[in-house]
Parts: C-alpha cells; sequence; structure tokens
C-alpha cells in the first residue's frame, strides 16, 4: 500500500485486510512523505498485529516510488496492491490464491467493483465479457484501455508471483505519477503467457468522480485534468518507443498503442470543447471538435446516453 495524507479514509482499506478469510498475510505500508496523520492512525488500526511493515519516505515521491519501495521488502510468494482509499472483498486473497495456483499463472486480475463515493454505494462490475476468464496481454490490455470508458484495464490492480517479478526486474515508472499501474501491468504482460482476468471482482475501486454526478471523490489523488493527459501521453509514447525498439517490432501493438495516444489527445480537445460550451462559446467549441476524430465523438455521445441510463460498465473487446 502506498499512502500518502491517507489518515481520513485509510480505515476502510485496513478493515478489508483484516477481514481476509486467509491470514497468512503481512501488509507493507509505504507512507509517501505524508503530512497528516497517516502513520500514527494506520498504527492505531493495526495495533499489536505483527503483519504490518510500515516504512516512511524521506519526501512525497509519488505512488510509483513508494510501490517500489515497498516491492523490494515482500517476502511473500505472491504479491496485491491496495491502495489505501480502496478496499477488498473478504475472500479475494484466498480466491486468487486458489486459482493462481491451480492454473500456474504468473499474473492473475480480477474483475473490479466501482465504488462511487458520492452514492456511498458499489454501482456495477467495472467490464462485462464472455465467459468466466479471458487471457490477459499487452494487446487487451491497451485495446481496453483510455478514454472514454469510465474504468479501463489499467486500474486493475493485479495479483503477480513474486519469484516472477523478480526474475523479470518489471518495477513501477517512477518517472510518471499517473498512468503507472498501466505501464506496471503492460510489461508484466510482456514477459509471460500465463496471464489471466477472471470474472470474480474482489476488488473494491474508488471511482476518481461520481459515475454519475461527476462529484470528485474526496480521497483520489488522480489528476484529471490537461496536465494529466499529457503525462499519461507521455508515459504512452515511451511504450511505443519500447515496443519500436525490439527486433522484430510488433506492429499490431505499436498501432494499438498509437490508437491509444490519439483517444488520449482527443480526450483533451473534447474537455477543452465542454468548457467552452459551458461558457457558451460555441464557435470555439465548434472549432475544437472538428479536430477530434469521429469515432472517438461517436463513443463520446454513446458512453453519456450510457451514463443517463445509469449504465457504467465497460464491454470489453
Amino acid at each position: 500500500m502506498a499512502a500518502y495524507n491517507a489518515a481520513a479514509h485509510v480505515a476502510p482499506a485496513l478493515e478489508s485486510l483484516q477481514r481476509q478469510t486467509i491470514a497468512d498475510w503481512e501488509l507493507i505500508v509505504v507512507d509517501d512523505g505524508s503530512s497528516d496523520d497517516t502513520q500514527a492512525e494506520i498504527a492505531r488500526r493495526m495495533a499489536g498485529d505483527p503483519r504490518l511493515i510500515f516504512r516512511r519516505l524521506d519526501k512525497n515521491s509519488g505512488p510509483a516510488a513508494a510501490r517500489n519501495a515497498g516491492l523490494a521488502l515482500a517476502r511473500g510468494a505472491w504479491i496485491a496492491i491496495l491502495d489505501s482509499d480502496d478496499r477488498f472483498a473478504p475472500d479475494r486473497l484466498e480466491v486468487l490464491l486458489a486459482r493462481a495456483e491451480r492454473d500456474g499463472l504468473d499474473v492473475l486480475a480480477d474483475n473490479l467493483q466501482l465504488y462511487d463515493q458520492a452514492e456511498d454505494a458499489v454501482i456495477c462490475k467495472a467490464f462485462a465479457f464472455a465467459g468466466e476468464s479471458r487471457p490477459l496481454s499487452p494487446h487487451g490490455l491497451t485495446r481496453n484501455d483510455g478514454p472514454p470508458r469510465i474504468a479501463s484495464l489499467g486500474h486493475l490492480k493485479p495479483f503477480v508471483r513474486r519469484s516472477f517479478l523478480a526474475e523479470t526486474g518489471v518495477a513501477y515508472p517512477v518517472e510518471s505519477r499517473i498512468g503507472e499501474d498501466f505501464c506496471f501491468l503492460f510489461r508484466l504482460l510482456e514477459k509471460t503467457g500465463r496471464a489471466l482476468l477472471i470474472d470474480y471482482a474482489g476488488y473494491v475501486y474508488t471511482l476518481p468522480f461520481s459515475a454519475a454526478s461527476g462529484q470528485r471523490s474526496t480521497s483520489t489523488r488522480t489528476h484529471h485534468g490537461s496536465d494529466g493527459l499529457d503525462e499519461l501521453r507521455r508515459a504512452n509514447g515511451g511504450l511505443y518507443d519500447h515496443v519500436a525498439r525490439q527486433s522484430p517490432a510488433d506492429r499490431r501493438l505499436l498501432t494499438l498503442l498509437r490508437k491509444r495516444g490519439n483517444r488520449l489527445r482527443d480526450e483533451g480537445a473534447w474537455r477543452s470543447a465542454r468548457d467552452h460550451v459551458k461558457a457558451r462559446e460555441f464557435i470555439a467549441a465548434a472549432r475544437i471538435l472538428a479536430g477530434i476524430d469521429v469515432s472517438f465523438g461517436w463513443e463520446q455521445l454513446a458512453r453519456l446516453a450510457l451514463r443517463r441510463k445509469r449504465q457504467f460498465q465497460t464491454v470489453l473487446r
């Protein structure tokens, strides 16, 4: 768990871990230079529990650096990530451990339960797909990530065999403060064909914005302005260059990364046009919209229509 100024919202995450149906786990919390009482709150909630390991970074370095510091301390056979504003279903670790070991997997991800803080309710599973499971690959990950989806596969919190992680040397990209989950999972999936997504949803993911009202979650640290989109595009470009340098380069994957980058570009334009519309600057909005890919515009309109019907699930391609 990477924690930053999490004192006000970390309790449900800790309680969900302590309620797990298996007890053989340890929690490594890395405090990313918090200025509040995060350390005291976690210590109070887990007083006397030897399964807690706490470390504090000297300065705020971002979630990727904090998670990497935690990974370096991990001793368990399997690694799971729990964000400080999310929580686990009571049987999550038991279900994932049994499935991963049964199928000989390196990486296992479960569906997400989307939690709307403004409504204080889980509104639905994040993803819909045929069957009980589907293979995970860099291609499927990239195809199903990015706007205008409410939830993308980059939001998954994978269950990873620690020996596989050590063998590959994959780590979170410290240069990224947003979208680091996507980059981490992308690099993992490049290294194995033993990765699976299952329909069981044991991870409760707090949406950064209310799916219905658009109200921002009080606990999220995610940036959703133009700067955040620019950072996502830079990270996507880095992955594109990484794939392009391989011999032979995977042309299909390069095409998917290019399309993802274009969606991030168009999302920025869409938001800018929306701001102009709110200001009743319709000509300026029309000029911006003219430069957006037509299919992206239709996807945005379709997504808005689904939101009004309170349909928030992403159908995987």
